[in-house]
């Protein structure tokens, strides 16, 4: 369970780490060994739990049983219909190089299954860099009425000693992304492996102007490092943790209220590298949800 409050930030809460691997349509002994009933009620746990904490979003993400997200979205509203309240509800799946989930979902699928569902906003995260990610968002663009939120890994690789590395550098994976919030994505960040110095390019990108020219000297003095506990050092050097375009340790949650349905753009091809379009001059510029931003630490 990760429940985190940056500063300046919205409260985004990620209940997926309630149930760790699960993999509910599998057959494994241990990773499968859980009903939709067990499920849901461990995330209707998780969310009161987070929502009375005073989480502003609820995050389920690095999802790759599309079993297990419909047991998470299903608790989650149960608990908001209980409760009498509700929170946004953003939900991301994991695809593989192939272009899909675990058990063989692909995009539309899980479109298909997650948009007849009570979410606020779809994406993708974590796994493969933003290159593998093209067609995936493309047809979520073309076909999702709702918005959506693309992080990415800067390319993660795996090594001889199966150890993860991440090997794009902070220009290219910033122009990438900024690139998908030009075609309309309304949430761009990234995940495992990017570095204060990738989110930091990519908030320019997008917005024309790096974050801290966006903050008040008052807000500005809340940005003054702490020091670290050795935990965070430790997570720090492996490049992990989540984060979403802000230049910083903190990351944005930007998300526009659902709009209406539109016809879709048609989209131009994903380019490695700067081109002639400022990527500031977004049709749906990210803008912030409740002044707020985001910052996840459930890889």
């Amino acid at each position: 369970m990760i429940a985190s409050r940056p500063r300046p930030a919205s409260r985004v809460s990620s209940p997926a780490a309630s149930a760790p691997g699960k993999l509910p349509s599998g057959s494994d002994p241990d990773l499968s060994n859980i009903t939709f009933e067990e499920l849901a009620a461990i995330f209707y746990e998780q969310a009161q739990g987070l929502t009375e904490g005073g989480a502003d979003v609820l995050l389920v993400e690095t999802s790759q049983d599309i079993l297990e997200v419909k047991a998470a979205i299903v608790g989650i509203n149960r608990h908001f219909e209980d409760a009498g309240v509700r929170i946004p509800l953003q939900v991301q799946v994991t695809l593989d190089t192939t272009g899909r989930m675990l058990f063989g979902t692909d995009i539309s699928g899980a479109l298909a299954t997650l948009e007849a569902l009570p979410i606020d906003v779809i994406g993708m995260n974590c796994s493969t860099g933003p290159e593998y990610m093209t067609a995936p968002i493309k047809y979520l663009v073309e076909n999702s009425h709702l918005p959506i939120s693309v992080r990415p890994t800067p390319a993660c690789r795996s090594t001889s000693t199966a150890e993860a590395v991440y090997p794009m550098e902070p220009e290219p994976f910033s122009h990438m992304v900024a690139e998908f919030a030009r075609w309309g994505v309304g949430i761009v960040g990234g995940c495992c492996g990017t570095t204060p110095e990738h989110l930091k390019l990519l908030y320019k990108e997008v917005h024309g102007r790096e974050y801290v020219e966006t903050l008040t000297p008052s807000q500005k003095e809340t940005l003054t490092p702490r020091p670290l506990s050795l935990r965070e050092r430790e997570k720090d050097s492996a490049g992990s943790g989540d984060h979403s375009a802000l230049g910083t340790r903190h990351s944005s949650l930007s998300t526009q209220p659902p709009p209406p349905a539109r016809k879709k753009p048609s989209l131009p091809a994903l380019s490695s590298g700067r081109g002639g379009d400022d990527v500031r001059d977004v049709d749906r510029p990210l803008v912030p949800w409740r002044g707020a931003a985001e910052r996840s630490d459930a890889g």
